[in-house]
């Protein structure tokens, strides 16, 4: 009977995740959902380069998608992108430098010398060693007369003198005006060309058939069979699986010209972003998708991001993505550090987030994770907060929720700057909340039920028409297009109400929502958030009445809106 021995087991890698210190519910945030609709199987992960909203009291873990955001997808699909410009698996290598061309000098090389027959010679013919020759660099002397090039193949002699150089052969023939002489030794100088390259590519294996190389004047193309052949003469063969490459030019490559590939490689369960297709020649930016984390389920479909309006948007690292760890999508450190940049490309919605999307966590611990995968609603009714900022500047113009002035009209769209200072307002409620927001004071359209809406650059929901520029109003006939997400139902500032959700009670006062002014509490938290950061003084009154009595002016309320993914 066999034995069975055990080996003793190495040091764990992943830490232990202890439970956290204060496990203390959070503020309340109830789900978006009204009512059942189609909520279909699209398990995805968010991409692990998304900058972190809050940090969650529960989990102590930390939310980079706050629930109720418009998100959009990063695929597989080979050339296929979902919702935008965002990924390709199939990677298209672009502009890789194979080499660099240096010239190379040859000066007062002996060419020959002059034998007793030849006393009287004057025409004299010779090969130039190193090729191939640079045009304008030849250059022959017999210690009298000196023969300069003049780029097209011709040599004039400065005594009168007349000669021919060919550039790929490197043949020279010469006629002094006067014989040089027994003994004379007749020297040239020229330069050549680099022509030949050799080495291996950084990306393998290649794909059969893609693989073009190029400097300024010539061209290779890959025949599928592993042979390169240049329109310019010159020829080279590429090994697929291994990158090996050799090409010769059939006219040399000038002094500092680049010589670069283009090429596809193979797919190989990674997922790209970056500009499509990498066209722009920065070397390519990739998530693993399902090779490095430990346990990683095979069904994960997408990377989940924020919708941005089809407008790349620049992600800005602060302090709090430092605390979270944020891996860097630069290559050259692990972690991100505070002012780092990463570009979200354009793209468009799939759905909206059902739930607050924690920071991808998965496989750093041995034995504690969150969510393995996220769905996605994409028809359904669901409840969000609003805030109208026109009639807010009007309640107190010094307010700064979006920086709505000198021609601007607030709305985060296209290359809508933002303002640290101008957008607190927005940028504090958007760390935390995804909400509707419109200037109704601007155009009088704006709000109307049966408008059609569509994400901002944060994913958060604007009217569908509305634009970076001021504009008197917005059309209630827009037709659908691929940003359109929903149409707006109604807004709700008609509080307080019987039968509300979640209100605030103080202890013994036995009145639902007293401590709340009769409004949810959460929707009480998003205008103060918003008050606060756009620098509103409560002073002594209870901030409850003040945000009550802004809900009743139509300031803020609720919006209700129907999904619609057709």
């Amino acid at each position: 009977m066999n034995r069975i021995n055990f080996v003793a087991q190495t040091a764990r890698k992943r830490p232990i995740k202890p439970m956290p210190a204060k496990y203390q519910e959070s503020p309340i945030r109830p789900n978006i959902e009204i009512s059942d609709g189609i909520r279909p199987h699209f398990p995805m992960v968010p991409l692990r380069y998304l900058d972190v909203k809050f940090q969650d009291k529960s989990t102590e873990q930390y939310v980079v998608i706050p629930k109720g955001r418009i998100i959009s997808a990063v695929t597989t699909q080979n050339a296929i992108t979902v919702g935008g410009a965002l990924s390709v698996s199939r990677r298209v290598i672009s502009n890789e430098t194979l080499g660099t061309a240096s010239d190379n000098a040859h000066t007062d090389v002996l060419m020959h010398t002059v034998t007793t027959e030849e006393n009287t010679t004057k025409e004299f013919t010779f090969t130039l060693t190193a090729l191939p020759v640079k045009a304008d660099s030849v250059s022959v002397n017999d210690g009298t007369e000196t023969f300069t090039d003049d780029a097209e193949g011709v040599l004039t002699g400065g005594a009168g003198g007349s000669g021919t150089v060919n550039y790929e052969t490197g043949e020279v023939t010469v006629t002094f005006n006067a014989a040089p002489g027994e003994g004379a030794e007749i020297d040239a100088s020229w330069t050549d060309l680099d022509e030949t390259f050799t080495g291996n590519t950084a990306q393998t294996p290649i794909i059969a058939g893609t693989f073009k190389v190029a400097d300024d004047t010539e061209t290779f193309s890959d025949d599928g069979e592993g042979v390169l052949t240049g329109d310019n003469g010159g020829s080279g063969t590429i090994v697929y699986s291994t990158g090996a490459y050799s090409i010769v030019f059939g006219a040399g490559v000038a002094d500092g010209d680049t010589v670069v590939a283009n090429y596809e490689i193979t797919p190989d369960n990674k997922i790209y972003t970056g500009t499509t297709n990498q066209v722009d020649g920065t070397s390519p930016l990739y998530i693993d998708g399902d090779g490095s984390y430990y346990g990683v389920s095979r069904d994960i479909s997408a990377l989940m991001v924020p919708a941005n309006g089809g407008t790349n948007r620049t992600i800005t690292y602060d302090a709090l993505d430092v605390l979270a760890a944020v891996p860097s999508a630069a290559g050259s450190k692990a972690v991100v550090e505070a002012d780092d940049t990463f570009t979200l490309p354009a793209n468009a919605p799939v759905g909206v987030a059902m739930y607050d999307i924690y920071q991808d966590i998965r496989g750093a611990h041995l034995n504690y994770e969150l969510w393995k995968s996220y769905g996605v609603l994409a028809e359904q009714f669901i409840k969000l907060p609003f805030v109208d900022f026109g009639l807010l500047r009007s309640i107190d113009s010094s307010l700064k929720f979006v920086n709505d002035g000198a021609g601007k009209s607030g709305y985060k769209t296209g290359a809508a700057s933002v303002s640290a200072v101008e957008d607190a307002g927005y940028l504090a409620a958007e760390a935390k909340y995804s909400f509707l927001y419109f200037d109704s004071l601007e155009a009088s359209t704006a709000g109307l039920a049966g408008q059609l809406l569509m994400p901002d650059l944060f994913g958060n929901w604007i009217p569908q028409a509305a634009a970076a520029a001021n504009s008197s109003s917005i059309a209630l006939t827009a037709a659908r297009n691929g940003q359109t997400v929903g149409r707006l139902l109604y807004v709700d500032t008609r509080f307080p109400k019987d039968l509300l959700e979640t209100v605030q009670t103080p202890y013994m006062e036995r009145i639902a929502g007293a401590g709340t002014q009769g409004l949810t509490e959460n929707l009480l938290d998003f205008i103060n958030i918003i008050l606060v950061a756009s620098g509103y003084t409560y002073g002594t009154t209870d901030y409850a009445i003040i945000a009550r009595e802004m809900v009743q002016a139509g300031a803020f309320g609720y919006a209700q809106i129907q999904l619609s993914a057709r």
